[in-house]
């Protein structure tokens, strides 16, 4: 574990036949703007300096991405990350990459104007898309946000599923949301029943939608919107 504050040591003398994990210090998580150098733009645990200020990350701190920081390379992930929040802000588009994943119950926040990319398999808790579009996925096996929690979804704003994995999807829309949902790659996008709500808009472009739970009825789809099927898109 690397936690900022914190340290951590094994311990086998304190209790005769026992090891336990001595723990000292105070938790006290950062707020991190990143920065990038442009090339690898790695975001890892307490090994490359690549937030503003020259700081390294440690799980939970608080991060966040907005016209400051170097968008020039992909973010490079590596590793399981447990942020205590991203939040995405400002104009510019990121893309997050990489063989590791966002992990735990962070919210994801998104005012941002440009687009997230999302290609690792992540884990978010609470998802926000304030502003602009969210992508998660590029047409392969990669991306996820993770199934369950809440999800604002307000006028003018996307979410895009464009992989050819299935995947279920538990995520609630916040009453009244106005935004689109859009389905493309060759993937199922199966609806669960705990997904008591969705957005007002939905696009299937490619692979199939499957809603458990006995489709719209039941206020599963609430407003004056409407259900696009495009060829490709069952």
């Amino acid at each position: 574990l690397q936690i900022r504050g914190l340290s951590f040591a094994i311990d086998k003398t304190s209790n005769a036949g026992a090891i336990e994990l001595a723990v000292t210090g105070t938790a006290t998580p950062g707020d991190l703007v990143w920065g990038g150098d442009g090339t690898g733009n790695a975001w890892n645990v307490n090994t490359t300096a690549n937030w503003a200020g020259g700081q390294k990350f440690f799980q939970y701190d608080d991060v966040v991405f907005n016209d400051s920081g170097n968008n020039g390379a992909n973010i490079t992930i590596t590793g399981e990350i447990t942020p205590g929040s991203v939040t995405i802000d400002g104009t510019k588009s990121y893309t997050f990459s990489g063989t590791g994943s966002l992990v735990g119950s962070a919210p994801l926040i998104k005012n941002s104007t440009g687009d997230l990319t999302i290609l690792t398999n992540n884990k978010f808790g609470s998802v926000a898309i304030n502003a602009g579009k969210v992508i998660v996925g590029n047409g392969g096996a990669a991306g996820s946000i993770g199934e369950l929690g809440n999800l604002n979804l307000p006028l003018d704003s996307t979410l895009e599923f464009n992989t050819s994995s299935s995947f279920a999807f538990g995520r609630s829309v916040a009453t009244g949301d106005a935004g689109t949902l859009i389905k493309k790659g060759t993937g199922t996008m199966t609806v669960t029943t705990a997904a008591t709500l969705l957005p007002t808009n939905i696009t299937i472009d490619g692979g199939s939608m499957v809603v458990q739970g006995g489709g719209f009825n039941g206020d599963r789809m609430v407003g004056i919107g409407q259900i696009t099927v495009n060829t490709g898109g069952t």
